[in-house]
């Protein structure tokens, strides 16, 4: 897997300066707008939309502690609400209007100050720069418009706290990744999970970051991931729907609202989908593993400067922080022999080695021979959730790291 590719820029820092006047201006929106945040009833549906926008503030602040998407949310509040408020001539010449001209004014002044609008201006400055590198062309106007930035800065801010993360690999870490690091360019398609996290490891950088489409027959099962490499540690951060159990994509009946959820939650290339199928039609026999299906700079330009803020994003929580993703497998690393010789074990390109499943799989007889079944033939116990026989089943066998946490995750696909 060749590649072009660009490398890591530093990402935006928070300062107490912000934080100060983020501080002041909060409450100010709720005496501008005249609605109580924990407000659960509203008269109309623009005071049930104010309140959404309490929603967003209160997020922003959630997931992101710099203060940077806070402060670019009340920048574009207020550009918006002066345009969902009127005021008759008798309440102008009442004077009813002032206070909330006086409250605008006041808010506007401390979202200009120059402790946010710097900091907005470095975040912006950071993305240009990380666009050019990427070879994004003809992108400047998209960055002046400041509502289309707010809205990339918050879904790029939902999807690094919301995506499912995964681990795969455990091991050193690299400690030179600002040197390192390559974000690249490519975007791949693959039809399984493992065939991508093989590549991974195989891929020459100590560090990479790689988005891949994995495919599926079913079109509304195909997801996108984020592909991460730090030295020895294998991610992914994926938009994968989480199903009960490996079939229930076939059962339900919902599978392609699902998918247009998934869609249109961010900002991943899904348009590519169409393209690879293009690409493959006609094609019964002999698909290739692994194919380019596009690149950074031939996405729409909201999905590639999305793609630019997400890999700033990426940088930060896997290689700067600690990621806390939930420990997983898939089943060809328990299904391949080398699980069961000590002199072979270390040769696996992808287990996590300390801690893969070492799973022994009974016989129809063994099951038949527990205590779970009566002499009758009948079941001893109540009905139970989807996979529950698994845990019950096979985690005894899990090791020690693994067998209070229950939480690793198999990957089928």
């Amino acid at each position: 897997m060749t590649d072009q590719t660009d490398r890591y820029v530093p990402s935006f820092d928070s300062s107490p300066e912000l934080h100060a006047k983020l501080n002041e201006a909060l409450p100010l929106w709720s005496e501008l707008t005249e609605v109580e945040p924990e407000a659960t009833s509203w008269s109309n549906m623009h005071n049930l939309n104010i309140s959404r926008t309490f929603e967003d503030l209160q997020k922003a602040q959630e997931w992101d502690n710099s203060g940077l998407t806070t402060a670019m949310i009340l920048q574009h509040l207020l550009e918006w609400y002066p345009t969902t408020i009127s005021f008759k001539l008798d309440q102008i010449i009442a004077g009813n209007h002032e206070k909330t001209v006086q409250h605008w004014k006041q808010l506007r002044e401390l979202t200009n100050a120059p402790e946010v609008s710097e900091a907005i201006d470095r975040f912006i400055i950071n993305v240009k720069r990380a666009a050019r590198l990427s070879g994004i062309e003809n992108f400047e106007s998209h960055m002046e418009d400041h509502n289309l930035i707010t809205g990339l800065r918050r879904s790029s801010i939902k999807a690094i706290q919301t995506l499912s993360s995964f681990q795969f690999t455990s091991g050193e870490k690299d400690e030179h990744f600002k040197d390192n690091l390559i974000i690249s360019q490519n975007i791949y398609r693959f039809y399984s999970i493992h065939t991508f996290i093989t590549e991974l490891m195989k891929f020459k950088s100590k560090s990479v970051v790689i988005l891949a489409l994995i495919s599926d027959q079913k079109k509304t099962s195909s997801y996108f991931a984020f592909g991460i490499k730090n030295r020895e540690n294998i991610y992914i951060l994926t938009d994968r729907h989480e199903y009960d159990h490996p079939h229930q994509q076939f059962m339900t009946r919902r599978s392609g609202r699902i998918f247009e959820d998934r869609v249109n939650s961010y900002f991943f290339p899904y348009d590519l989908i169409k393209k690879e199928e293009a690409e493959q039609k006609g094609l019964a026999i002999g698909k290739p593993d692994i194919i380019r299906i596009g690149d950074i700079t031939e996405l729409e330009k909201d999905e590639a400067l999305w793609f630019v803020m997400m890999s700033d994003l990426i940088a930060k929580r896997f290689f700067v922080d600690d990621p806390k993703a939930q420990r997983a497998y898939t089943a060809a690393m328990v299904d391949i022999p080398q699980l069961t010789d000590p002199a072979e074990h270390k040769k696996l390109p992808m287990v996590i080695r300390d801690n893969a499943p070492q799973i022994k799989i009974g016989t129809i007889e063994e099951i038949a021979d527990t205590d779970a079944i009566t002499k009758s033939g009948q079941w001893e116990r109540e009905p139970i959730k989807h996979n529950e026989w698994l845990l019950q089943r096979h985690l005894p066998d899990v090791i020690k790291e693994n067998r209070s946490s229950k939480s690793s995750i198999l990957f089928r696909h």
